[in-house]
């Protein structure tokens, strides 16, 4: 089976043995991905992944994840978002960026993600790039926060997905009218409602793995890591095809023809 295709991975975090991952993941059916990315040497580390990848199609994401801005200096995000602009020809998607609020507790803390956020948002509006969003507790700031940038570029939808996500019936309504896809891991299949999912549009999903979580440590056994990631991933296919009565065969073609549209939607902007 040679037609997975992973919506938001970590292919970094295979570190020196990417190569051997990729191959190993390959002959385990994943056939494309999309790379979350968290900072400049992972930006850096996406496009060796990209350069050497055989056989399998890599999309690289570049941005600053909300977990590295909340620790890094002003100092430094000014001059990583500098790096970002030069880079930002050669990524296929901005992102992982967005809000989490699970670490930004303070008011302080949740309006400089929201600062640090929105800076990447229109950097990757006015390139019309793809958006790869992490949102943890902050879809009430999340929305206005699209619909702003929207409102200001006179635009009707916006190319972004949400991974992982989690939320509810409405939150999941709100993002759909802005034309955002919405990207469902293993672990938030388990807190969504399944009649929620069930009444979810296929056009309008993603499937993804999420992994590997971490640079993987030295010793661990990189075989055994690649085979969790592409059955955490299958697993995932195989919970929604029969959530909306398809065949995984059916779900396939769904989600290569959702990837399309995704990196493809920018164009509307032009």
């Amino acid at each position: 089976m040679d037609k997975l295709i992973d919506c938001h991975c970590h292919l970094p975090h295979y570190g020196e043995h990417f190569e051997f991952a990729i191959e190993k993941l390959g002959s385990q059916g994943l056939k494309a991905c999309i790379i979350g990315g968290v900072d400049p040497l992972d930006w850096l580390a996406q496009k060796d992944i990209k350069s050497k990848a055989k056989g399998m199609r890599v999309y690289s994401s570049f941005g600053l994840h909300p977990w590295y801005v909340a620790n890094t200096e002003t100092r430094q995000l000014e001059a990583d978002v500098q790096i970002l602009e030069t880079m930002v020809d050669s990524a296929d998607a901005i992102g992982e960026i967005g809000l989490d609020y699970a670490i930004a507790k303070s008011s302080v803390e949740r309006q400089r993600q929201m600062e640090w956020f929105e800076r990447q948002l229109n950097l990757a509006l006015s390139s019309q790039k793809a958006i790869v969003l992490h949102v943890v507790r902050a879809h009430h700031d999340m929305l206005p926060a699209l619909k702003r940038a929207m409102k200001r570029l006179n635009l009707t939808s916006i190319p972004c997905m949400v991974h992982s996500f989690t939320g509810n019936e409405s939150i999941a309504k709100s993002y759909l009218q802005l034309g955002v896809f919405l990207s469902l891991s293993p672990q938030s299949m388990k807190s969504v409602e399944k009649a929620l999912i069930s009444n979810l549009p296929l056009d309008r999903l993603f499937i993804e793995s999420d992994a590997p979580p971490h640079l993987l440590r030295a010793g661990v056994d990189v075989n055994e890591i690649a085979l969790l990631h592409t059955q955490r991933l299958l697993q995932g296919y195989e919970k929604l095809a029969k959530i909306h009565g398809v065949s995984c065969e059916e779900l396939f073609i769904e989600i290569e023809s959702n990837l399309k549209t995704f990196f493809s939607h920018r164009k509307a902007m032009l």
